[in-house]
């Protein structure tokens, strides 16, 4: 899977936050975020967490992170050039040294020619490791200002001129650029540092870590603002507000529980009189008075229960169910006597007034002795008129009795009997407070709210009782308000257990210590309610600290590094062990084994060097030359995992005590030129020779100083690295300025033609070591090449002579000799001077073709 992919896989997880995906997304897009999309991504999490509403958009602001179409470019980072120096020690301003763009170039120049001020600047500009060394100013010009240079880079194929000065940001493609030094290379040894490279899509973990600090940052400095304030009282122990405690998870609803009601608070009052009562009566008189006031209170009890049983909303809704069923029984009834007496001419027949006149005439006939069987007869004489009665009245008369005993006229006479019952209950009511005046009226006078609702509990029952007795009567169906009912319960129950608790004086203590727990609930109740709004404030306060506590642990990198770990562990960083191995063996070093540990510490990965199988320091059993080795290995195995191949400049990778180190140094450095571009600065001519030999493509050039400026670029390599061929090129060049000064002034041609003798001598011994003898031993090489003993069988007499010749009129002539004009002879002139470098140049070619 693409590295890329997993860390959207991982990003995208749903207990991930969901900055992160935003974060994400814009790191996919723009490679890196600025200032701008880190306070976007602060405010997704404000938005997440709850600080701020959600915009409308976040749902796009946090979709999930794809990387389809990811990639970074990989950047081949190369040193161009550095000149148009400014304010850095005593460097000339005007000067400017190119380095190849391939293969390796090397900066020669002797301590204090500024070899080591240009150092300084690349060491500030690029990636190393140490200390970063201090510009200085050039202490003896008055004028001061920020150490600058132009230096030119190229990164794939592109130039560009960095304007580089110590206030600017680091720029990417120069801190690509890697320096080593003496202080790196202690670095190495004795420190743990960051790998600074990492495969590419790692950057965005990068940017993920960057935007955690950035929040984490944002939400500490924005929290202090809702720092809480130590608001609670001091409360009594064991009551219920003494255990409340100010947090996110506490509620405002919570906190109006805990505040002392009206109710309360006038409890309060008669909590602290009862209390003095106790404290100043003995067990007898207390109940007597408890006694005494229960009974007072009983009358009212029993008025006011005996009304709500009757007019309470249960009662009422069972009222109304019966008014229906006589309603609905009516009804019945009445449809069937209008089918029933229809084709009758007299009016109401059926009707309430109707029935009450037949069950009397019926009652009358069952009673009588005029009628047989108790019904009446054809011929019978009607009871009401004592009118003959003829077929059709008896006929009519048996139409009434079956009227009578039909069931829908029962349950019509039962329904209505069973209402007038209910509504007999309701008139007999008593809602006169004539007797519980006086009672009213102290209750009243304690709490003038408790008395009210008394007042409005009587009226609304008397009100209920009296709709209930309208022709249409009104059933209110809903609760009647009998808060005072039930505190008079309360009051009545607690006076009858004081009552049955101070039958002695241990119960009176007991009832003493109730009140007073009692009195001290209230008592904190009243410290919340007093601080009701400052302690909701203090709430709100809480759950914006919450609100950034989560937003600071969504910033954890935990779980990155554990990501980031496992990535390069299956990167070329995992390797790091083997490519520092394969390392030491390219420089020959098998003294002891040394261990390269890596570990993840806050996304990135820590590189580190120790002996392996002990906790000993390198250093304190390592020569300095093995230190160095050991520390080269380091930073090319840290090379190794970065695929960028971008340059390395060495300031001075070997000293002189690392001589048995000088070729395996030489030769490693020139081998990674072959992949990459590479800058040596050094004043090591030893050094810089077996560079010469070692390297394919090599550029040197020199740097000097005159008496006030230093890095002044020579723009060739220093006489003494030149080969044979290059210094005859040099003789030739110099002869050229000889003949024109001789046409001046003969006395400072001959001293230029003596310094041309000088460098001819030279010259001619470079010769005898570098083709006559074909290197078998040279200067400043501790080696001995047996395999070109070979060449020598054909050296002659005759090449001893010319050699001996040419060497002996160069000392005669070269400056530093002073023999008298007798002895010597005239001083060459100009046409000599030029036939003897023709002569050095005509032996040089014979003996090329002999040695080729």
């Amino acid at each position: 899977m693409p590295v890329a992919t997993k860390i959207c896989e991982f990003v995208n997880n749903k207990a991930k936050p969901d900055w992160w995906r935003y974060t994400l997304n814009k790191a996919i897009e723009l490679g890196k975020l600025s200032t701008t999309e880190l306070e976007v991504a602060y405010l997704v999490a404000k938005m997440e967490y709850g600080l701020e509403d959600k915009c409308p958009d976040y749902s796009v602001l946090v979709k999930p992170a794809k990387a389809t179409g990811y990639h970074t470019e990989i950047e081949e980072n190369k040193l161009i050039s550095i000149g148009n120096i400014e304010n850095i020690s005593a460097l000339a301003s005007q000067q400017k040294i190119e380095f190849s763009a391939t293969g390796l170039t090397v900066i020669y120049g002797n301590n204090g020619v500024g070899k080591s001020s240009y150092a300084k600047i690349l060491k500030n500009a690029c990636l190393t490791r140490g200390e970063i060394p201090e510009l200085k100013h050039n202490v003896f010009k008055g004028t001061a200002g920020f150490p600058s240079a132009e230096i030119q880079v190229q990164s794939n194929q592109k130039l560009e001129l960095v304007q580089w000065n110590t206030q600017i940001e680091p720029h990417p493609r120069l801190k690509a650029i890697r320096v080593f030094d003496s202080d790196s290379s202690i670095h190495y040894l004795t420190k743990t540092g960051i790998l600074d490279f990492k495969p590419t899509a790692l950057k965005l973990l990068d940017e993920l870590l960057i935007a955690s600090a950035f929040i984490l940052d944002k939400a500490k400095a924005e929290e202090v603002i809702y720092s809480p304030l130590p608001i609670l009282p001091s409360m009594n122990v064991g009551t219920t507000p003494s255990k409340l405690v100010i947090s996110h998870l506490l509620t405002e609803e919570e906190v109006d529980l805990l505040c002392a009601t009206q109710n309360e608070l006038n409890e309060l009052s008669e909590l602290r009189k009862e209390v003095i009562e106790l404290n100043n009566n003995s067990p007898q008189t207390l109940r007597l008075n408890y006694q005494k006031r229960r009974l007072r209170l009983l009358p009212l009890q029993i008025f006011l229960t005996n009304l709500v049983q009757i007019l309470n909303l249960e009662s009422i809704t069972r009222l109304k169910s019966i008014y229906d069923v006589k309603n609905r029984a009516n009804l019945a009834a009445t449809e069937f006597s209008i089918s029933t007496f229809s084709n009758l001419k007299i009016s109401n027949l059926g009707s309430d007034q109707w029935l009450v006149m037949m069950n009397a005439v019926k009652s009358f006939i069952e009673n009588s002795d005029s009628y047989k069987n108790d019904t009446l007869q054809i011929g019978d004489a009607c009871p009401t008129c004592l009118q003959e009665l003829d077929i059709n009245a008896v006929s009519r008369l048996e139409l009434f009795d079956s009227y009578l005993q039909s069931e829908l006229q029962k349950d019509s006479s039962i329904a209505s009997k069973n209402w007038e019952i209910e509504l007999g209950k309701i008139r007999v009511l008593n809602f006169s407070i004539e007797p519980y005046k006086a009672i009213l009226a102290e209750i009243n006078e304690k709490d003038n709210s408790l008395g009210l609702l008394f007042y409005n509990l009587i009226d609304a029952l008397k009100e209920r009782g009296d709709n209930l007795l309208q022709d249409q009567p009104v059933f209110g169906l809903s609760e009647i308000e009998v808060e005072a009912l039930t505190r008079l319960n309360m009051h009545i129950k607690k006076l009858e257990e004081a009552e049955k608790l101070v039958l002695d004086d241990e119960g009176k203590l007991i009832l003493i210590q109730n009140k007073n727990l009692r009195i001290k609930e209230i008592e904190d109740r009243e410290k919340i309610l007093t601080l009701k709004d400052q302690i909701k404030a203090e709430i709100k306060k809480a759950k914006k600290i919450d609100c950034y506590t989560r937003i600071k642990r969504s910033t954890s990198t935990s779980t990155i590094t554990s990501l980031n770990n496992e990535i390069c562990n299956t990167s070329p960083l995992g390797r790091i062990q083997e490519f520092f191995n394969d390392e030491l063996k390219k420089l020959g070093f098998e003294h002891f084994k040394i261990n390269a540990l890596t570990k993840g510490v806050k996304g990135n990965q820590n590189f580190s060097v120790q002996i392996a199988e002990n906790n000993l320091n390198v250093l304190e059993i390592a020569s300095e030359g093995e230190q160095k080795c050991i520390a080269l290995a380091s930073f090319f195995a840290e090379l190794t995992t970065d695929d960028r191949k971008s340059a390395i400049i060495f300031d001075d990778p070997v000293n002189s005590l690392d001589h048995i180190w000088r070729l395996k140094f030489a030769t490693r450095i020139t081998e990674e030129s072959k992949f990459r571009q590479v800058i040596v600065f050094t004043h090591d001519l030893p050094f810089l020779k077996m560079l010469q030999e070692t390297a394919e493509e090599i550029v040197i050039q020199a740097i000097t100083r005159n008496k006030t400026e230093t890095g002044i670029c020579i723009g060739t390599p220093p006489w003494d690295a030149l080969k044979t061929d290059k210094r005859i090129g040099k003789l030739k060049e110099k002869l050229v300025r000889a003949r024109k000064i001789a046409k001046e002034s003969d006395e400072q041609y001959q001293q230029d033609a003596g310094i041309i003798y000088g460098l001819m001598r030279e010259t001619w011994e470079r010769l005898i070591e570098e083709w006559l003898i074909r290197g078998v031993v040279e200067r400043f090489n501790r080696e001995v090449k047996t395999q070109n003993v070979r060449y020598l069988k054909d050296i002659t007499d005759s090449d001893i002579a010319t050699i001996n010749s040419a060497m002996s009129k160069c000392s005669t002539y070269m400056n530093g000799h002073d023999m008298s004009e007798g002895i010597s002879g005239a001083f060459p002139d100009a046409n000599e001077l030029e036939s003897d470098i023709a002569n050095l140049e005509a032996y040089f070619s014979t003996l090329k073709k002999r040695r080729s």
